[in-house]
């Protein structure tokens, strides 16, 4: 069984820079579709964008992502039409398991998607539940200039700047306006805002209406969006901080999508917070197993065993994962709350000091140094 698949950023062979988005897209598309799959791991975007023109062997990719199977795919459109190669190859032995042809008029992607999604399932020997091939067939077709946009839109966004995420909210509003019917748009919207009202570019109480417009409006269009139940979850954890709902919504965003690492992160985290330790703690496990190269991921882990009181034990994992990313500011501040609360004055502080210099203006980050500082009876200099 080739259960760990990492899907490689697809080319667009048309060789125009502007139509690259086409094929991250569909990349961040496809992985979207596998993580509905509960059998399979299936790496994130975020852990595969760098492959992107690389010159590493497959093998070499394979270790890095330590994953049994890889999908290889190209794309060439012309007009609305898309013509899509794919190929399916187990890096223990660098064989081709599976190669196919798709073509496709652009209103008609969307099944695509799951069709891919449903052999790749097959050829790994992975089985796929009843009600997941049942959210793997998509028969609903797709306004071309809607899903052109909110395709810029995700591309845009997977910067992870707040530029790029601006600018992504920019291409999905316009999205919305061509095809106000289209789902994933709003969903988009909703993490979007959610994102920036975790920086200093969005006041968290002009987010919130925003936040909730969006998933409240995705969730209406399809509640069969496991990233719309998510950002629903979002949104009534940290705007409403009605934690029996929000672990509701992500119950239900797991259900569907239990292969996203984000959703995994999501659930864990709010299970921890409802007191869940043992799940919330097997959960976080899991995610940091699916994503092991995100710094988010392996922190989030430490940050359940903070959150169940095994202290110890999440500073060690904190100060592991810190090691692997030292850009991680999160392991700093978290790192800093739990050595206050062991009572290692020096360290909490030092630790608390050094997460504000790394991201100064971080809301989060300051409100939690602010209580350290108090705890030891500092000011907030």
């Amino acid at each position: 069984v080739l259960d760990t698949v990492a899907v490689l950023p697809m080319v667009h062979l048309s060789g125009d820079e502007g139509q690259e988005y086409l094929a991250v897209g569909m990349t961040r598309e496809l992985i979207g579709e596998l993580t509905k799959i509960g059998a399979l791991k299936v790496r994130p975007y975020d852990s595969v964008r760098s492959y992107r023109d690389t010159d590493k062997t497959l093998a070499e990719i394979a270790r890095e992502l330590r994953v049994t199977a890889v999908v290889t795919a190209s794309v060439v459109s012309s007009g609305d039409q898309l013509h899509i190669n794919a190929q399916l190859i187990n890096t223990r032995n660098e064989e081709n398991v599976w190669a196919g042809s798709f073509d496709r008029r652009m209103k008609d992607i969307l099944s695509f998607y799951g069709e891919i999604a449903q052999t790749i399932a097959s050829e790994v020997h992975v089985a796929v539940a009843p009600d997941e091939a049942q959210l793997l067939v998509e028969r609903r077709e797709v306004d071309p200039e809607a899903y052109r946009l909110h395709l810029l839109g995700v591309r845009a966004a997977s910067e992870l700047s707040s530029e790029g995420i601006r600018k992504g909210i920019e291409y999905q509003l316009q999205s919305v306006e061509q095809d106000s019917t289209y789902a994933p748009p709003h969903a988009e919207l909703a993490w979007n805002y959610f994102i920036l009202s975790h920086s200093v570019n969005m006041r968290p109480q002009e987010a919130k209406p925003l936040m909730r417009k969006a998933a409240d409006r995705a969730l209406a269009l399809n509640d069969q969006l496991g990233l719309a139940h998510a950002a629903w979850g979002q949104y009534e954890l940290n705007f409403e901080w009605d934690f029996p709902a929000a672990l509701g919504s992500y119950h239900r965003a797991y259900t569907l999508t239990p292969g996203d690492p984000h959703v995994v992160t999501s659930y864990a985290v709010a299970l921890a917070m409802d007191g869940q330790y043992d799940r919330a703690i097997e959960l976080a496990e899991i995610s940091a197993e699916i994503d092991p190269l995100n710094p988010y991921r392996t922190g989030a882990v430490g940050w359940v065993y903070w959150w169940a009181g095994r202290l110890e034990e999440a500073v060690e994992i904190m100060e592991r994962n810190l090691e692997a990313n030292p850009k991680y500011f999160f392991s700093v501040a978290h790192l800093s709350w739990a050595q206050a609360e062991l009572g290692n004055k020096a360290e909490a502080i030092e630790r608390a000091k050094q997460a504000i210099e790394m991201v100064p203006g971080n809301q989060v980050v300051l409100l939690g140094s602010a209580t350290v500082f108090a705890q030891f009876g500092m000011g907030a200099e």
